[in-house]
C-alpha cells in the first residue's frame, strides 16, 4: 500500500502517515458535500507557539486507527539550580618578621573576625614568611622586606603564637576552626649561592626535611597547650615554576615527605599556594609550562607527592589561572589516575589594594577568583571528569 509522509516545520514536528484509502474517502466526502450545495468548514490558523526558551518538545506516539499521528507535548523547563555558596574568605599574610608578639596580635585579630561572623567558620590561613635559607649550618627563612634571617625554631615560635592568639581572639566562639599553614616560597639558592640546580637540590632536600620537623613540632605544641580544638598547623609552600627548576622544588618536596616514614603521618601535609605558569588551557592546549617543567612534574608537587595539596593562586581577572589549574586536573584525570581535588584557592585582592597600580589584571576579588575556578571545573569541555561540587576554603593574602 502506498503511503505519504507530510512534515511541518519549524516549531514542532507533525508526522502524518495516511493511507491512500483514507485520502480517497476524504475526497469523496468533499465531492458529496459540493454536490449537495455544502462547502467545507474553513481551516483555522495554527496558534503561535510559546518562545523556544520556555519549553522542550518531545514526540510521543499516539495510535488512532487507521492512521498514526505524532503530536508534541509541551513541557515547562525546570528552574535553574541555585547558585553555589561562596565561602567567606580568610586573610593570609606576607610577613616581614617572625616576632611571636606580632604573630599573636595578628592571630587574635583573626579570631575576633571569626567571632563576629555568624555560625562556625572553617578557614585556611597561610603565613608566608619568605625565602628558604641557611646560615652557618642553621636552616631558616629570610623574611620579606629586609631579608632578615630567622632560624626555623623562631618561625615555629611565631606560628605557635598566631594559633594561640586566634584561640584567645575567638573567645566564646569555640566552634570556629583554622588550618594554619606555615609558609615559605620556592625562590632562590637555599643559601648555597649557586645557580646549579643539582647544588640547590641537595640543599633543598635538607631544608624540606628540617621544615617538616619544625611544622610537626609546632603542630604538637598547639595540641599539647590546649589550642588544638580550634587550630591545626600544617606546612605551606609557594612553588612557582619560574623560581627554580623542577629538580630543586621536587627535592624540597621529597625532603619534607621523607621526614614522615609512615604514610599515616601525612596528617601534617603541606599546601602549595603556587602557580602553573604558561600551562595549557582548554582555550590553548598547545601551551608548554615555563622553565622546563612538565605537566607531570607540576602535578607531583601539588598532588602526586603524598603530603601535597594544591591551593592555586587565582589572580588573573580574565580567568586564565582558573583554566590553567582546571586543565592540570583534566590532564591528571586522563593520564595520572584521577583528577586533582582543590581544597581551596588564594587571591591577592587585599595586597593589591595596599599597592595600587601594581596589580593590573591580577586583582581578582576573593569571590571572583572562587567563582572562576568553580565555573571552570564544571565546564562541559572536561566531560565531567573534574567536577567538584564544593571548594571549601577561600583565602586572600595581604602584606603585614
Amino acid at each position: 500500500m502506498e503511503r505519504i509522509q507530510i512534515v511541518c516545520f519549524p516549531r514542532a514536528l507533525f508526522l502524518y502517515t495516511i493511507s491512500m484509502t483514507a485520502i480517497r474517502l476524504f475526497l469523496l466526502m468533499l465531492l458529496s458535500a459540493a454536490l449537495s450545495g455544502l462547502t467545507p468548514p474553513p481551516v483555522q490558523a495554527a496558534s503561535t507557539p510559546a518562545p523556544e526558551a520556555t519549553y522542550q518538545v518531545y514526540l510521543p506516539l499516539i495510535s488512532k486507527l487507521p492512521y498514526k499521528v505524532f503530536m508534541p507535548i509541551i513541557l515547562v523547563a525546570p528552574p535553574p539550580p541555585p547558585p553555589p555558596l561562596i565561602p567567606p574568605y580568610s586573610t593570609s599574610i606576607y610577613l616581614n618578621t617572625a616576632s611571636p608578639s606580632a604573630a599573636y596580635s595578628l592571630g587574635y585579630a583573626a579570631g575576633q573576625h571569626d567571632l563576629a561572623l555568624a555560625g562556625a567558620q572553617d578557614s585556611l590561613i597561610i603565613l608566608d614568611y619568605g625565602q628558604p635559607w641557611e646560615e652557618n649550618g642553621v636552616w631558616g627563612v629570610a623574611v620579606f622586606g629586609n631579608y632578615d634571617f630567622y632560624p626555623l625554631a623562631d618561625i615555629a615560635a611565631s606560628a605557635r603564637e598566631f594559633g594561640h592568639g586566634y584561640y584567645d581572639g575567638a573567645g566564646a566562639d569555640t566552634a570556629s576552626h583554622i588550618t594554619l599553614g606555615i609558609g615559605i616560597n620556592s625562590y632562590g639558592s637555599y643559601g648555597t649561592g649557586s645557580t646549579d640546580p643539582a647544588v640547590r637540590a641537595d640543599a633543598a632536600y635538607e631544608h624540606g626535611l628540617a621544615y617538616a620537623a619544625m611544622v610537626e613540632s609546632a603542630a604538637n605544641w598547639v595540641i599539647n597547650n590546649g589550642y588544638g580544638s580550634q587550630v591545626r598547623i600544617v606546612g605551606a609552600k609557594d612553588i612557582e615554576l619560574a623560581w627554580n627548576k623542577a629538580q630543586v622544588s621536587h627535592a624540597w618536596v621529597n625532603g619534607y615527605s621523607s621526614y614522615f616514614p609512615n604514610p599515616a603521618s601525612y596528617h601534617i601535609p603541606y599546601y602549595n599556594f603556587g602557580t602553573c605558569e604558561n600551562c595549557p588551557t582548554r582555550l590553548d592546549t598547545s601551551l608548554v609550562p615555563g622553565n622546563g617543567w612538565t605537566m607531570e612534574q607540576i602535578w607531583y608537587v601539588n598532588w602526586g607527592a603524598p603530603p601535597a595539596w594544591p591551593i592555586p593562586e587565582i589572580y588573573v581577572t580574565n580567568g586564565r589561572n582558573a583554566r590553567q589549574w582546571a586543565y592540570l586536573s583534566y590532564y591528571a584525570a586522563q593520564n595520572l589516575g584521577g583528577a586533582i581535588t582543590f581544597p581551596g584557592l588564594m587571591t591577592q585582592w587585599q595586597a593589591c589594594q595596599q599597592n595600587p597600580g601594581q596589580c593590573s589584571t591580577l586583582d581578582n576579588t576573593p569571590e571572583q577568583g572562587w567563582q572562576q575556578l568553580y565555573d571552570e571545573v564544571h565546564d562541559p569541555y572536561y566531560g565531567g571528569l573534574i567536577v567538584q561540587e564544593t571548594i571549601p576554603w577561600l583565602t586572600d593574602i595581604k602584606w603585614r
